[in-house]
């Protein structure tokens, strides 16, 4: 079985850049988003946000369990992270 992979830009407010992050689309929201903690080195509340490319309204992954392709995340998506959404760092 071929492991396909997205590229998801990360839009973090705590510093204003953005990031990238290269993800097997069999993977796990979950999985997902304590990828992008490990990036940024936060802790994320739940749930995660998803803006699809050339959309601005902004969609709840709120299925944890549910894999990236289920919900359609597809390369050029991005996931803000809003400054209330993050807890504070990760040690």
């Amino acid at each position: 079985m071929e492991n396909k992979t997205i590229t998801l830009k990360i839009e973090y407010f705590g510093d204003d850049k953005d990031y990238q992050l290269i993800i097997s689309i069999n993977l796990s929201i979950k999985h997902l988003r304590n990828s992008i903690e490990d990036l940024l080195h936060i802790r994320i509340k739940k749930p995660l946000k998803l803006k699809k490319a050339g959309r601005t309204n902004l969609d709840n992954l709120n299925d944890e369990e549910k894999t990236i392709e289920q919900y359609r995340l597809r390369t050029g998506d991005t996931i803000p992270i809003y400054r209330e959404d993050f807890l504070g760092k990760k040690k």
